[in-house]
């Protein structure tokens, strides 16, 4: 809400001139005084010379008399006019501050309003501010989410590859060991330690993949939620240094117009003692200048608003890492052979090969067979 300007709130009540009693004073006499003075020095003029001719010519009695009444008379008109002017000068000096005191205090009365509907715009664009912010960590958490959901899906189905690489592997050892009529000799336990073996060192790869992910989205979670933290600290940092710019602008402006009504005040004793009409000028041009300032200051709130919609508008965080599928190594049904009926013991914790009587007899693994020595049980 703009301040109203001197021609807004009019000067108060129109007050007579110095002229006809019907007529609205539009151009006041800089020295009403003097006019004053004027008036009755005329007066006592006319005085002095009637009593002068009433000396020198030797007038009768009755002409003496004729002339002191009409001498009183005139000295009576022009105490009148004068009485009458200085009422007229004091009604237009009053009317004046009246409209001055009127303008300040309709200022004053502003100011809650005006503080309390720029607070509010203050409130709600640290609300919007805020909101964005956490729209922007909502979306990130939702999609944080769904990747979470890929991992574990991911480590599901990777396990489930796991598991059908088990079972061709065991199931093509064992035809193989089958065919060479080892299915009941001690590779076929070898083998099938071997596998699981594999399984097992393939399953631990997987949930450490997993976990792995798991710990960077954990990661990027805290991440997100300590830059949001970080832009709501922005966000409320604006706003507390707004208000408190507000509450001190508007205790100044408190403070400026109480002392423009006290000014005032002293300055229509002082126009009155002196019937000086044009003194209120200086109250008037206060008062339009307290209202520029103060329709400047809200321009002001309004710059520092939009200046806050960035903080809000420009905050995101970024999700553009996704994660893929845990992956293991292959298991296949290669057997190591010697050629001269051996297998080597895949099941070997000490890490040393040792090679194991299968009775697969001279020449097990031919060029043929899809198994070539020094070729290891797993890929």
């Amino acid at each position: 809400m703009g301040n109203p300007t001197w021609g807004d709130i009019g000067q108060g009540t129109p007050y007579k001139g110095w002229g006809d009693d019907d007529e609205v004073y539009k151009s006041k006499p800089s020295q009403p005084t003097s006019n004053l003075n004027n008036v009755t020095d005329g007066a006592g003029a006319a005085s002095s010379s009637g009593g002068s001719g009433g000396s020198s010519g030797g007038s009768s009695s009755g002409s003496s008399s004729s002339s002191k009444s009409s001498d009183d008379d005139a000295e009576k008109a022009a105490k009148r006019a004068a009485e009458k002017a200085e009422k007229r000068a004091r009604e237009a000096i009053g009317n004046q501050y009246s409209a001055v005191q009127k303008g300040l205090e309709q200022l004053l009365g502003y100011l809650p309003g005006q503080q309390s509907a720029s607070m509010n715009k203050y409130k709600t664009q640290r609300d919007y501010s805020r909101g964005q912010a956490q729209d922007a960590l909502t979306k990130a958490m939702g999609r944080f989410s769904g990747y979470e959901n890929d991992i574990m899906e991911g480590q599901k189905g990777t396990l489930r590859d796991l598991s059908s690489d088990v079972r061709n592997a065991f199931q093509a050892g064992n035809i193989y060991l089958g065919a060479k009529g080892a299915s009941n000799s001690s590779a076929a336990g070898m083998y099938s330690r071997g596998i699981q073996q594999a399984a097992n060192r393939n399953r631990g790869d997987v949930m450490r993949q997993t976990q792995g992910n798991l710990n960077d989205l954990n990661i990027r979670r805290s991440e997100a939620e300590a830059a949001t933290q970080s832009q709501y600290d922005a966000i409320d940092n604006w706003f507390n240094t707004a208000v408190s710019d507000l509450e001190t602008q508007f205790n100044e402006r408190r403070q400026q117009i109480e002392m423009a009504k006290v000014n005032a005040t002293a300055d229509e004793q002082a126009a009155l003692a002196a019937l000086d009409t044009e003194l209120w000028r200086s109250a008037q041009n206060l008062y339009n200048q307290l209202a520029a300032q103060q329709d400047e200051y809200l321009k002001s709130v309004n710059d520092s608003i939009s200046s806050g919609q960035g903080l809000g508008n420009g905050f995101d965080i970024d999700t553009s890492k996704t994660y893929g599928d845990p992956s293991i190594s292959p298991i296949d049904s290669k057997i190591e052979t010697t050629g001269r009926g051996q297998i080597q013991d895949v099941y070997n914790p000490l890490g040393k090969k040792r090679w194991e009587d299968v009775g697969l007899g001279i020449g097990a693994a031919t060029p043929n067979s899809g198994f070539q020595p020094g070729q290891p049980i797993f890929g």
